[in-house]
């Protein structure tokens, strides 16, 4: 569905433009509730007029959901509040209960995922590890199993601030999302 967007002078969809968005010119995907998540490899359509964005079609979002969580898993700079938020509701869980579930206070969860408290590195090891077995993600428990004796030095490995990076995903050919933590060039 296309949302008709006018102004005094135009209707935005009579002066559509097309965009793809590659590699080198990624869309800023900000409804993913991330502030740092860029996306390739699809279509947004932009107002020829007044430049606003109308519409995007960003293809099986579901999965592209997915493929975001577990680039958070597994990226190696610690995770942000927003990203244990993205976490806990990508599972569809309540921030009470999962407060309960990792034996913290809503309080201090709710301090972490607003960014007020940074996590410690063992809480943050225990919320992706949570993620991964709540999720039921096959993509992550394949990868769990595979790198089962490399566990503890991929753990060890998380370090750095992480403020400086951005959640990049594509929409490759065969029709499936790959999304990466990278830093941001300076």
């Amino acid at each position: 569905m296309v949302n008709t967007v006018k102004t005094h002078e135009h209707n935005c969809n009579e002066s559509l433009r097309e965009i793809k968005a590659t590699p080198d010119a990624r869309y800023h995907f900000r409804d993913s509730g991330l502030p740092n998540v860029y996306l390739a490899g699809i279509r947004y359509f932009v107002c020829g007029v007044c430049k606003k964005i109308v519409k995007v079609e960003i293809p099986a979002i579901e999965e592209l959901m997915g493929a975001i969580a577990s680039a958070i898993v597994t990226k190696t700079s610690p995770m942000a509040g927003v990203e244990v938020q993205f976490l806990r509701k990508r599972l569809g869980i309540k921030a009470t209960d999962f407060a309960a579930m990792i034996d913290a206070s809503p309080e201090q969860l709710s301090r972490w995922e607003n960014g007020h408290n940074a996590l410690s590195g063992s809480m943050d090891r225990y919320i992706r590890i949570a993620y991964t077995f709540i999720s039921r993600d096959e993509r992550l428990r394949a990868l769990m199993e595979k790198v089962k004796h490399q566990f503890v030095q991929w753990s060890t490995s998380i370090h750095g601030a992480g403020a400086n990076e951005c959640i990049f995903a594509e929409r490759l050919h065969n029709q499936k999302w790959r999304a990466e933590a990278a830093p941001v060039a300076a």
